[in-house]
């Protein structure tokens, strides 16, 4: 029998339909780059740079304020041009970018509201530079997840925004104006006005409004506690701070329990770290802050500094221990 090739019909149809095929993927390609460059061009600037976006700061902000010129925005590389002395504070907290604002009202520009939005790269992150400058003096308003009022300024976070207002050309602006501007604000940021996550990890009870904080680097100052939250407690009527250092794993927790004993002994402290009792908790005479007591919770340090009440406090502690849930 005399083999004979393909059948020429078949074969030309085949070479058709991978033609077809070629037509249609390149088709299919440019459609989706040319929807690519669309959207990258639609885009705007401040999105495609990583910058606070300007419809953040609107026209006006409050009633009769409104915005003189245009938004301006700093980098991590330019911060200093605006704050300078304080840029540095705020690069440990994930410092992303800042837009600036000024609203003046009627014909006298000397009097301003100077609006700062840092974008910061975390919620917590943004609590942490909140709380670093809340002062507990102040009135605590309902803006964003908290704010914080005096006369001259309205300090505020929501979400991954730090927000700080501030009188400019006078030192009594008022709080009504501060607090409209504020609300009007806190409408246009994303996400809800929520506290992070992280602070369920302090004590229920006990805890002095107001005095939560979040360190970023160096909790108490010291290298080995890398980052953490501290707070104000009352254990039987009398003060002490409530302390939570956050680590990565129960193994890096144990480290820098290590770390500290060792400062402890180098630091006149003999004896280091006890056991208190048959409990799981050390205690320690601290050269900075007094009478300490320190729990591992996983990768977790709970502790009480400052104590005057050393029995109440591991009550304290335990219970404490006890509510802790991973987040």
């Amino acid at each position: 029998m005399m083999l004979t090739g393909a059948d020429p019909c078949f074969r030309g149809s085949g070479q058709r339909n991978v033609q077809d095929l070629e037509i249609a993927i390149t088709r299919t390609l440019v459609s989706f780059l040319a929807l690519l460059c669309l959207s990258v061009i639609a885009a705007p600037a401040s999105h495609a740079t990583g910058l606070v976006p300007d419809d953040l700061l609107p026209v006006s902000c409050a009633e009769g304020w409104t915005r003189e010129g245009n938004v301006k925005h700093f980098t991590k590389d330019t911060l200093y041009e605006h704050i300078n002395g304080e840029a540095e504070l705020f690069f440990p907290f994930g410092f992303r970018s800042l837009a600036t604002a000024a609203y003046v009202r009627g014909p006298d520009p000397s009097i301003a509201l100077i609006v700062d939005i840092y974008h910061m790269d975390s919620v917590l992150g943004a609590f942490g530079i909140y709380s670093s400058y809340r002062n507990r003096d102040d009135t605590v308003v309902q803006v964003g997840a908290e704010g914080s009022l005096n006369p001259a300024q309205l300090l505020f976070y929501q979400d991954r925004f730090f927000m700080r207002l501030s009188a400019s050309g006078t030192s009594q602006l008022g709080g009504k104006t501060l607090v409209a501007c504020g609300k009007s604000l806190s409408g246009r940021l994303p996400g809800p006005p929520a506290a992070p996550k992280e602070l369920g990890l302090l004590p229920a009870h006990g805890v002095l409004t107001g005095t939560e904080k979040y360190s970023a680097t160096s909790l108490f100052g010291y290298p080995f506690f890398r980052a953490g939250l501290t707070a104000e407690v009352s254990i039987g009527g009398k003060p002490a701070k409530a302390f939570v250092v956050m680590e990565d794993s129960p193994e890096a927790a144990r480290k820098a329990l290590d770390r500290y004993d060792t400062y402890l002994k180098q630091s006149g402290s003999a004896s280091g770290l006890n056991r208190t009792g048959d409990s799981e908790a050390l205690s320690a005479a601290d050269p900075l802050y007094t009478q300490v007591l320190i729990l591992q919770k996983g990768s977790l340090l709970l502790g009480l500094a400052r104590l005057a009440d050393t029995t109440g406090g591991l009550t304290f502690l335990r219970d404490w221990a006890a509510q802790v849930r991973a987040l």
